[in-house]
């Protein structure tokens, strides 16, 4: 969608409008007293039309968000929270996966709008809660794309650096990160954490997270060893476990989570 600003638009370009975007799009319109947010089908009803804005689809997706957790929105919706909705992303990004490994541009789409959703939803949840917003975390990727990327936004920095490869770029890349860990107090600035790679799943993340120091785990290791579990038993205990807490509303994957968090931090006090 090209034009996105309608100046003094007359009746004619109105029923255009309302005919190509639909009577219940929001659009912002502006006459010689104030601004409106209303929807297409009322402007008409509105003096003295001196602009009409047609919101972006990121816009667009991000009204509907608000309008789905607002008091006369969507009852599901309204009651999700950062950690209801990680069983979700996760299941997500596993369906973009397999999509990508099929080859299909359809399917991927429709995957890349859902893992889109997830990050609408989540700003959205934290911006009633006044943590932050969709504008905030665009600001926070711009801004470390800009910075590790020195020789393209910083003026003669590639000349100096002779970046002329993929394999420069990589050199930059993690040279720029290693700069936002010394200012930050992400584990991830220890060299064991951050071999986990990123697109890992929660039980991944746990097994390998384990194999990064074994003395840690040698109490927590002995204390499962003396029930003499079997490999057929462990998938079975693992099955039982997931359901009873499904049954006792237990969020499997935020538990895990928050056990792992705890695992790391074990990591780091023997590390330093």
């Amino acid at each position: 969608m090209k034009n996105r600003i309608y100046l003094n638009p007359n009746k004619k370009i109105i029923d255009l409008m309302i005919n190509r975007f639909g009577p219940k799009m929001t659009v912002y319109v502006r006459n010689n007293k104030s601004v409106f947010k209303v929807l297409l089908d009322r402007v008409p009803l509105i003096r003295n039309i001196q602009l009409i804005y047609i919101p972006s689809e990121i816009e667009q997706l991000l009204d509907i968000m608000e309008k789905l957790r607002s008091d006369t929105g969507c009852p599901w919706d309204k009651k999700q929270n950062h950690e209801s909705l990680l069983p979700y992303l996760l299941e997500e990004a596993n369906e973009y996966c397999d999509a990508v490994v099929s080859k299909d541009m359809n399917k991927i789409t429709e995957e890349l709008g859902d893992l889109l959703l997830q990050i609408v939803f989540h700003c959205q949840i934290a911006k009633e809660n006044n943590e932050f917003n969709f504008d905030r975390v665009s600001q926070t990727i711009k801004d470390k794309l800009i910075f590790r990327h020195p020789h393209i936004f910083l003026k003669g920095a590639g000349k100096e650096n002779n970046v002329t490869s993929s394999q420069d770029v990589e050199k930059i890349w993690e040279q720029q990160k290693k700069k936002e860990k010394a200012n930050s107090s992400s584990l991830e600035s220890l060299p064991p954490i951050q071999r986990i790679e990123k697109n890992l799943d929660i039980l991944k993340k746990q097994n390998k997270l384990q194999d990064l120091d074994k003395n840690i785990g040698k109490g927590l290791l002995s204390q499962i060893s003396r029930k003499n579990i079997t490999q057929e038993d462990y998938g079975q205990y693992l099955m039982e476990l997931i359901i009873y807490g499904k049954l006792q509303g237990f969020n499997t994957t935020f538990e895990l989570l928050k056990s792992i968090k705890k695992w790391e931090n074990a990591v780091k006090t023997c590390k330093l």
